[in-house]
């Protein structure tokens, strides 16, 4: 799924001042959004997770060693991410030490790691198991790391504005109803009571006609919505077809 560049229009959107961050390497809006937002997504997961999750239980699981690229840990299923939760993890701190040690980054932007801690994060993000899957493997199904996290990313903007009652827009799109504003981050609780039905209909919905309406410069980036929106649904579909295994 290609996420071309945003245009210059949303290009004049500002970036937080007190940002530590060099943002030389990246040449698009979508980006920088991506990596403006993993700090305070993994944060909110690090929360989420953290004597909540019952997978932080000690317990034997899987041993990944075996796995030397984060492709490959972004391959793995869902359920087998949920139930091995911590080894998994573990192995990705180990191939960030190994990167950081080689200086050689793997994926779009050296973005494969964060994507894959990132997607392996949602399997513990709320108590709601469906929302979880769902989130899970859209972000799976999305191959380019980079693609992924700017799809995260919108998720998650997306997510804080239906809870909060904001208008539905995309996250590129400047919104003078919140612009300026600061939106909390989404509790485990606040996201386990999102009514995850009435979410996707209300952003399949709007993003479709979004897109339908889009001058040519934005099309694409509504195009990648509509399509993580497409996954996000097939995912959704499905995990209530299967019975919940806590």
């Amino acid at each position: 799924m290609k996420i071309s560049s945003v245009s210059n229009l949303y290009q004049t959107q500002e970036v937080k001042k007190d940002s530590q961050k060099e943002y030389d390497n990246y040449s698009t809006f979508a980006e920088i959004l991506a990596v403006n937002s993993t700090q305070s997504i993994y944060q909110t997961q690090q929360t989420n997770s953290v004597n909540t999750s019952p997978y932080n239980k000690e317990e034997t699981q899987k041993d990944y060693s075996s796995y030397n690229t984060f492709k490959e840990l972004r391959d793995i299923p869902y359920e087998e991410a949920k139930a091995n939760y911590n080894s998994i993890m573990k192995r990705i701190e180990e191939l960030e030490a190994k990167e950081l040690a080689e200086n050689t980054f793997e994926g779009t932007k050296g973005m494969a790691s964060t994507s894959t801690r990132i997607q392996i994060g949602t399997a513990v993000y709320s108590d709601n198991d469906k929302l979880n899957k769902a989130l899970y493997e859209t972000l799976r199904g999305i191959k380019d790391p980079l693609d992924s996290q700017v799809m995260n990313s919108e998720l998650q903007s997306n997510l804080e504005n239906y809870y909060h009652g904001y208008t539905t827009k995309a996250s590129f799109q400047i919104d003078e109803e919140t612009y300026g504003k600061e939106i909390p981050n989404l509790t485990r609780t606040q996201l386990s009571s999102i009514n995850v039905e009435d979410f996707l209909s209300k952003m399949t919905s709007t993003f479709a006609k979004d897109y339908e309406e889009a001058p040519s410069y934005v099309k694409n980036q509504y195009k990648a919505i509509v399509d993580g929106y497409s996954l996000f649904q097939q995912s959704y579909n499905q995990s209530k077809k299967e019975p919940f295994y806590a």
